[in-house]
């Protein structure tokens, strides 16, 4: 890619994370009305610290070439590549827009810029962080080559729920019935694993007690796991897009941009983050040959953070559960509300705000047409993990997943595909799929 290629894609970029972080009485605005002189004063200087940090301070006209910038991508203005400064672009886009928090000792800490600089404030720094003790990191300590399989959050006393295609990497089956663990993969959670020298404290998996056969969701049952179950929301998106938080474990992946990850990610991986963002809308997804109503995130994520928790800031209840995207476009989740739908869902106990099953949901062909079985099969309890070795690469099952530092698409919505890749149109040939088919 040229210069001018990728400082065209930064731009766009820019603009779509700009224009989705505007209330939407702003979007129509003038610039000057669309401008918020207190906020994005702020905003401006505390990305030029950011972008300069190593130099000490920035050279003469920076701090201008950076506001004048961040005023015309709000405004919608076209933008000349001719001339553009990269580094006042990138210093917009990364520290504000989409930031990673470190979590340390069960709090966060995010960059004082841009929208989001007020989580750290009540109520949403308590909302947030009554929800980080309850997400965990699924390992797999005994695996050759990949003791980390992804994310998962309590919805139970003694249950997490995670991706299935998480579960795939342990588990054999769909359902309810006849799951088995695959040969000598034991399987742990860690609700700890935050920046630094935190300890593990591996909780063995038992049982798996449900591989979804429609929504690319599964449960997990662990004895005396410490983490407090979540509350699920029920709503749909009727009140429009809602600021989120997602909470989970991003992996370093080499087959994605090195530098955007390790400037993003502060060179460090597989230990708890929070990155605020929005679910935006719904799209249309095909996952497992299944094409379901998603909802659309663009919080910044990575290989790892499939099962992540999804917490809506104003409430800390989950709204959805994270398990893919594409790189620098668009995020997707299963809707906490459409679970609450699934009869069988709500029958395993947890803990949604306004459970509605209803026995015809759109999927319900796709558990008639699991094969019976006598009764659901125990399995049988792993031998007692032993602390797992240094963080390595998540295990794969696709050519892969990126840093999903996301903007919204235009129509036609992006499709996530399991099998096999992307379907035409949701991207480029050989664009990098974020997240959705391993940990």
């Amino acid at each position: 890619m040229s210069d001018s290629e990728r400082l065209a894609d930064l731009l766009r970029f820019a603009g779509s994370l700009v224009r989705a972080g505007l209330p939407a009485r702003e979007s129509t605005l003038s610039p000057e009305l669309a401008w918020d002189p207190d906020r994005d004063e702020q905003f401006v200087r505390a990305a030029v610290r950011w972008a300069y940090r190593e130099e000490g301070a920035p050279p003469d006209g920076k701090l201008e070439s950076v506001r004048t910038l961040y005023q015309v991508l709000k405004s919608r203005h076209e933008l000349a590549i001719d001339g553009l400064d990269a580094n006042a672009l990138e210093a917009i886009i990364l520290p504000g827009l989409r930031p990673v928090a470190d979590v340390r000792a069960g709090t966060f800490q995010l960059l004082e810029a841009g929208e989001f600089a007020d989580l750290v404030t009540p109520p949403f720094r308590g909302n947030i962080e009554s929800a980080i003790s309850s997400v965990g990191c699924v390992t797999l300590p005994r695996h050759p080559s990949a003791p980390y399989a992804g994310t998962c959050f309590a919805v139970k006393k003694d249950v997490v729920m995670t991706n299935r295609h998480v579960a795939e990497l342990f588990t054999e089956g769909t359902g309810t019935q006849g799951l088995r663990f695959l040969d000598a993969h034991a399987v742990a959670i860690d609700p700890l694993r935050e920046r630094g020298d935190t300890p593990s404290r591996l909780h063995p998996v038992t049982r798996v007690l449900m591989v979804h056969p429609y929504w690319d969701m599964a449960l997990l049952e662990v004895p005396g796991l410490p983490m407090k179950p979540l509350r699920l929301a029920s709503h749909d998106l009727s009140r429009g897009r809602r600021r989120v938080a997602v909470i989970g474990y991003p992996a370093f992946d080499v087959r994605n941009p090195i530098d955007v990850q390790m400037t993003v990610f502060r060179r460090q991986f597989q230990v708890k983050r929070v990155a605020p963002g929005y679910i935006t809308r719904v799209v249309r997804a095909d996952t497992y040959g299944h094409d379901v109503s998603a909802w659309a995130h663009d919080a910044s994520t990575l290989g790892g953070n499939s099962g992540s928790a999804i917490i809506d800031v104003e409430t800390g209840h989950v709204l959805a559960l994270h398990f893919g995207g594409i790189y620098k476009q668009e995020n997707w989740s299963v809707p906490m509300s459409e679970l609450a739908r699934d009869p069988r869902v709500v029958d395993m106990g947890l803990d949604f705000l306004a459970p509605r099953p209803d026995p015809a949901v759109p999927w319900r062909q796709f558990w008639d047409e699991l094969p019976a079985a006598s009764a659901t099969q125990l399995l049988s309890p792993p031998a007692q993990p032993s602390p797992p070795p240094a963080p390595a690469l998540s295990a794969s099952r696709s050519p892969s997943r990126s840093p999903s530092l996301s903007a919204p698409s235009s129509p036609p919505p992006p499709r996530a595909a399991h099998r096999p890749a992307i379907a035409p149109g949701a991207a480029p040939a050989g664009q990098p799929i974020s997240d959705n088919l391993s940990g």
